[in-house]
């Protein structure tokens, strides 16, 4: 039998124990989220609307995207999201198979942030050719 299958003396304990903190890290992120969306916004134009309207244009998306969707919503390289998720600039799951994988949840609250508009506001100027 192939490496890596699970077989009935397999490890599923550890594969359930991974998955359990996976998903306790991400029921972690959004009650944190939702606590944040009840406080005052810093920037009431990044508030609740925006982010509804997010949800609605990333309807066709998965919940859970990969590198290649992510660069495609946030509008920029692969190798720049690359770069984005290596540096932890968005909340990311390394999945040693697939790849970085992101909840959508994470991606928006990536594009709603500071980082996002200044690296937008910097590509656009580069794109333009202005200095």
């Amino acid at each position: 039998m192939r490496q890596g299958v699970f077989t009935e003396s397999g490890n599923w304990e550890k594969t359930a124990y991974k998955i359990s903190d996976l998903l306790q890290s991400y029921n972690q992120a959004i009650q944190e989220e939702q606590i944040a969306e009840n406080s005052v916004p810093a920037n009431p134009l990044r508030s609740k609307r925006a982010r509804q309207a997010y949800n609605k244009h990333f309807s066709n998306y998965p919940d859970i995207v990969n590198l290649q969707q992510f660069a495609k919503m946030a509008d920029i390289g692969e190798s720049l999201a690359r770069k984005i998720a290596k540096d932890g600039y968005i909340q990311s799951i390394s999945h040693v198979t697939k790849g970085w994988q992101f909840p959508k949840r994470w991606v928006i609250d990536y594009l709603l942030s500071d980082h996002y508009l200044g690296l937008i506001k910097s590509l656009n100027q580069n794109r333009s050719g202005k200095k």
